[in-house]
């Protein structure tokens, strides 16, 4: 034991000198330590991951120059034949058995290594139950080969009961009302039902349409759908849906597809802006994770682990009895801060934006993902695979405060409510987790991008008492123009004004959320008159705002590379070469009127009517057939602790003279000696309103 009290740390590296082994690369970070815990047991210090870690049972793994693999056939044996260290033993017959090399152990987990698949994870587990477990490692679930299983379909059925036994958080004050129209599936071949404000339980499905049109209901067919509908008829996965609603015990469900009258535009509308209050109120939430489409299903055959048997191991050194030992490729279940891996998934709702509201929305949310079952509600996470129960795996204590431990659930949004103390962080919370997450999704319908997540929105505001404006939010709208597009050209489109980010198609996010000196000063937004006949984009609001502007020439190299930008004072020119500038979306060289009656050349984006998502990588930046300089605007947003400072980067409108549109986003290093006039000329630029469309 080392001084005041402290474990002593003991190096990996056996080296004398400590020195680095010829097998870890450059720059691999500083050599991982292992310390002895009680019992022998192993715990790891705060070094780079990047090296392989020692025994879990004996904590000791002396190092040479061998490469990882060779150590952990090697050394393990040594240790087993030496000392009859049992999870030395259990690793090395692990390594044997899969027929592959050991590059790390981290507790349970073992990463191995083949020249076909590379590094892949494995678990060691005693199953849930066991009697006589192998006591260095932990437990865990065998995982049924169909999705459609009992076991699986039990499981699911276990969760719900003691969610709404125990779970204060997840539960409702009073029974919600029914949406609109839901499928009773009481009876063998269910039929929709309008509810006339019925109370009752009920599920929802989530899932993804696919190519092929799911089974909908139209203007035509749903007074046939309210008589029945042959179950042989409805597509698997609505089917699945069914089955899993019938074994949870609820009676009613809600799926989109058949739930709207999809070709009745008010109907639509209606329900859409009900579809937060659907979610929410849902009893449980379906998740068909693992489907492509309607047609698919999600309750068949999983695919089997190309990884995965059972081991004998003795219970100790020199003896008969043998324990069995079970692994597999590892699961989310598996690995430390489960409710911090839950839909990071590479399931295929997981790419789609309305899915993401839908879960974000869900108090109880079941997903049938290709290799378990999983569940999150407002107090636990839960994997078909994990030996957590369902009473004792809570994300945060169950307090009203809803403090404690568990990680940050950045896919559940009644934990977060409870969590958020502020405006602030709630403001954070959409820029930095949602608005990232959203835009990141694909979209079926370009012109759903502004609605996709207003469910959220709403149910934001209320705790807000705000009013999010096109995805920015009224009482945050100066942080909300700060946005960028990941240095991609994303699609523009015209269903939002181009100071949201919701004008454009593709990935975008928020750099930071940090203290800064603001420039600029919201003056209001301005909602137009509608007018008959007028364009969508004629109808859409614009923010007025007070601060400095400056003119500057716009290039764009032959080579479509770095965009430049020159300010002009007097006869004199600046290129700002420290300045760095992101256009939104491919844009083009216009004429533009202002004013005071002047032309000007400046540029905006391409139109959306022109610009297909499948040309999006071929466009150039900006498109030009003139060598006449391009003017555009730069306007101060704010100053960042005096080292950098950032920019709307406008273009003139060719439709509303005198009105700006934004085409990009700047930044300028102010430490940069060669800014330090463009400094002084920004400084003296007086202040002036604008607005932009």
């Amino acid at each position: 034991m080392a001084e005041n009290g402290k474990k002593a740390h003991v190096p990996v590296c056996a080296d004398k000198n400590d020195t680095v082994p010829k097998w870890i690369p450059d720059g691999a970070g500083l050599l991982e330590r292992a310390r002895y815990g009680e019992d022998g047991d192993a715990s790891f210090g705060d070094a780079g991951r990047d090296l392989h870690m020692p025994c879990p049972g004996c904590g000791r793994y002396p190092m040479n120059d061998q490469p990882p693999t060779e150590v952990y056939g090697s050394e393990q044996q040594s240790r087993w034949e030496e000392a009859g260290c049992l999870a030395c033993y259990a690793i090395w017959q692990c390594s044997l058995a899969a027929g592959v090399g050991v590059t790390r152990v981290l507790g349970d987990l073992v990463w191995l290594y083949s020249k076909t698949r590379g590094v892949f994870e494995v678990r060691l587990y005693n199953e849930v139950g066991a009697t006589d477990p192998v006591p260095q490692f932990g437990f865990a679930r065998h995982v049924a080969p169909t999705a459609g299983s009992e076991e699986t379909l039990n499981c699911a059925k276990t969760w719900l009961e003691s969610c709404r036994e125990w779970h204060r958080r997840c539960r409702l004050e009073e029974t919600p009302h029914l949406p609109t129209l839901v499928l009773d599936v009481s009876q063998p071949n269910p039929r929709l039902l309008r509810t006339r404000g019925l109370a009752a339980p009920y599920a929802a499905l989530s899932h993804r349409w696919g190519s092929s049109q799911p089974l909908c209901t139209l203007k035509s067919n749903i007074a046939n759908h309210t008589r029945g509908l042959a179950i042989e008829t409805v597509p698997r996965t609505f089917q699945d849906a069914i089955r899993v609603t019938r074994h949870l015990r609820i009676r009613y469900l809600w799926i989109d597809s058949l739930c709207i009258v999809q070709d009745d535009g008010d109907d639509w509308a209606r329900e859409a802006a009900r579809m937060a209050a659907y979610y929410t109120g849902a009893e449980v939430v379906i998740a068909a994770s693992a489907s492509t489409g309607c047609t698919e299903g999600f309750l068949g055959p999983r695919p089997a682990p190309s990884v995965r048997g059972t081991l004998q191991i003795p219970r100790n050194k020199g003896s008969r009895e043998l324990l069995p030992l079970h692994f597999r490729e590892s699961l989310v279940g598996d690995r430390p801060s489960m409710e911090n891996q839950l839909g990071y998934g590479e399931d295929m709702l997981s790419t789609r934006s309305w899915c993401y509201q839908e879960r974000l929305l869900a108090r109880r949310y079941l997903s049938f993902s290709q290799d378990q079952l999983s569940w999150e509600c407002n107090a636990a996470c839960h994997c078909e695979s994990s030996d957590v129960s369902p009473d004792l795996g809570t994300v945060g204590a169950e307090d009203d405060a809803g403090s404690g431990g568990g990680g940050d659930h950045e896919y559940n949004l009644s934990l977060r409510l409870l969590r958020s103390s502020s405006q602030a962080e709630l403001y954070e919370f959409w820029m930095l987790r949602v608005v990232r997450h959203y835009g990141n999704r694909e979209l079926t319908r370009y012109s759903d991008r502004p609605v996709a997540v207003q469910g959220v929105a709403d149910v934001l505001g209320q705790h807000l008492g705000d009013e999010c404006v096109y995805g920015v939010w009224k009482g945050d709208s100066l942080w909300g123009l700060a946005w960028r597009t990941r240095r991609v050209l994303c699609v523009p489109l015209d269903v939002a004004p181009t100071w949201s980010w919701a004008s454009v198609y593709g990935p975008v996010h928020y750099r930071f959320r940090e203290e800064v000196a603001w420039s600029v000063e919201l003056v209001g937004f301005n909602r137009p008159y509608s007018t008959p006949g007028a364009s969508r984009a004629s109808r859409l609001p614009s923010i007025e705002l007070r601060g400095q502007l400056l003119a500057v020439r716009l290039e764009v190299p032959d080579d479509d590379t770095k965009t430049l930008v020159t300010l002009q004072e007097g006869n004199l020119d600046f290129k700002l070469k420290s300045m760095v500038v992101e256009l939104d979306a491919p844009c083009q060289a216009i004429f533009a009127e202002t004013l005071d009656g002047r032309t000007v050349r400046t540029a905006n984006r391409v139109a959306a009517s022109t610009h297909q998502r499948s040309e999006q990588e071929q466009r150039p930046k900006l498109l030009s057939d003139s060598e006449v300089p391009i003017t555009v605007w730069l306007l101060r947003l704010f100053d960042y602790w005096g080292s950098e400072a950032e920019f709307l980067v406008l273009g003139r409108s060719s439709s509303n003279p005198g009105k700006f549109e934004r085409i990009g986003i700047s930044i300028m290093f102010q430490t940069d000696t060669g800014n330090s006039q463009v400094q002084s000329i920004l400084d003296n630029t007086p202040k002036t309103e604008l607005s932009i469309i």
